[in-house]
């Protein structure tokens, strides 16, 4: 039988709400496991109903949650289990932000699928800073949107596609938090599988912090569960550079949170002297 969720919930209101759009969150740091595609699936399933019963607005799972990170799964099971979660989301009027791979003409992608709540699919935001445990099969993503949900205007990434670790084999960092912020999101949902080293934990949570301030963005990150304390943090980093809310690192975990989404002249007004801001 499969243990319970540990229920880790907060209702964090960035700023006052009187008179600002809520946007109510649901964080999903799910086991993930590397070769049961139906138990992951079952995962997320599971998770899209809490959200549901919680009146969620957005859902995000972690990189990979369904699959598993390779390209070893069975693409027909893949497709059906995608096609039970669309439905799971039309039945709780949730938009999920939900973390997979795939493969379409030969080749195979880490990427999350963007779900709304009706249960149709508006895209996909594939993988494009690909880490050294990426390249040997998976293949680099080119393009990169801005979605519009309830007034919200958001945009995705995939793990390294924030941080963009150089001991992971990158080269250049391309700034897509900065790009997604200059095309006018206000929020990034980020689906990670990072592991446990902490010796990555700095750079990974500074990354979060420095990315959120420059573009004044909202930044809504989700890692895999982990026995051990995961060194990418589940949680929501304000505009301000400071968590609206954390997950503990270890294990599954659901959260919930409210989120006021301010004015642009608000955040702009209150910049800080020194530093470079988006505009």
């Amino acid at each position: 039988m499969r243990p319970e969720f540990t229920i880790y919930e907060r209702s964090a209101h960035w700023t006052d709400m009187s008179g600002k759009k809520r946007i109510r969150i649901a964080l999903a740091q799910l086991p993930v496991l590397a070769d049961d595609l139906e138990s992951n699936a079952r995962e997320i399933l599971d998770a899209i109903q809490w959200a549901g019963r919680r009146k969620a607005d957005f859902i995000v799972t972690p990189e990979s949650g369904l699959t598993g990170h390779h390209n070893r799964f069975s693409k027909k099971e893949r497709d059906k289990a995608v096609e039970e979660i669309r439905a799971a989301l039309r039945t709780a009027r949730v938009t999920g932000i939900i973390g997979t791979c795939d493969k379409r003409g030969g080749r195979s992608y880490v990427e999350q699928l963007i779900i709304r709540r009706d249960g149709r699919m508006i895209g996909r935001q594939t993988k494009t800073v690909l880490a050294s445990v990426d390249r040997g099969w998976a293949t680099p993503g080119r393009s990169l949107n801005v979605y519009t949900d309830r007034g919200l205007k958001y945009g995705c990434l995939v793990c390294n596609d924030l941080w963009a670790v150089p001991l992971s084999g990158t080269d250049v960092d391309p700034r897509l938090s900065k790009i997604l912020a200059e095309k006018g999101a206000r929020m990034i949902f980020c689906s990670s599988y990072s592991g446990c080293d902490p010796r990555f934990r700095p750079i990974h949570e500074s990354n979060v912090m420095l990315r959120a301030m420059e573009g004044h963005l909202f930044i809504v990150s989700v890692n895999a569960a982990e026995k051990r304390p995961v060194n990418a943090v589940t949680g929501i980093m304000g505009p301000d550079g400071k968590w609206v809310v954390q997950c503990p690192r270890r294990g599954r975990q659901l959260t919930v949170a409210d989120i006021s989404i301010p004015p642009l002249a608000d955040l702009v007004a209150a910049e800080e002297p020194g530093f470079v801001y988006v505009r």
